[in-house]
């Protein structure tokens, strides 16, 4: 989306508060390139209802019923067809789900420890950690992509605040 920035610094600041707000931590930050890349975060789930990180109801179910995580990359590039102002800005939001191997539960006071390392995986696997666990790609999340994008519309036409002047 095209974008006029007549306050670039303000913008990349303003994309960090919104990035906070979604509890998306900022792992770099590159202002020259224009290029904010987040930590992943765990998805909210359907009680969480404070967050805004899962947009939709099927997404909200999805988020309750696996462990998801998203990593968030903002870019702001100038746009050659514009005036100097005029910048191009992508947000892209990747979508992965937790897997892990499935606990051997043999005993019913096994159950009670299914989640910790003393019980073997199917595969007998003591330790899940070292070998199975992995994050699944899922694509990428288009409605958290639009809510983001339209937020982060709404600052930059917003009008910046006025410096206080001070009175000498």
């Amino acid at each position: 989306m095209s974008m006029h920035l007549s306050d670039y610094d303000a913008f990349i600041d303003n994309s960090l508060t919104l990035l906070r707000e979604f509890d998306f931590v900022p792992l770099h930050v590159d202002r020259a390139a224009g290029e904010i890349t987040t930590l992943p975060a765990t998805s909210a789930q359907w009680f969480e209802f404070w967050r805004g990180d899962v947009v939709g109801g099927y997404q909200s179910l999805e988020a309750s019923l696996h462990t998801i995580r998203r990593k968030v990359v903002i870019s702001a590039r100038h746009d050659d067809e514009g005036d100097a102002d005029d910048y191009r800005v992508a947000i892209t939001v990747e979508k992965f789900r937790y897997s892990a191997p499935d606990r051997q539960v043999t005993t019913p006071s096994g159950a009670l420890a299914i989640y910790s390392d003393r019980i073997p995986t199917t595969e007998g696997l003591k330790k899940s950690a070292t070998r199975g666990e992995h994050w699944v790609e899922l694509g990428r999340d288009g409605l958290l992509e639009a809510r983001l994008l339209a937020r982060l519309r709404r600052l930059a036409a917003a009008p910046a605040a006025t410096q206080p002047t001070s009175a000498e």
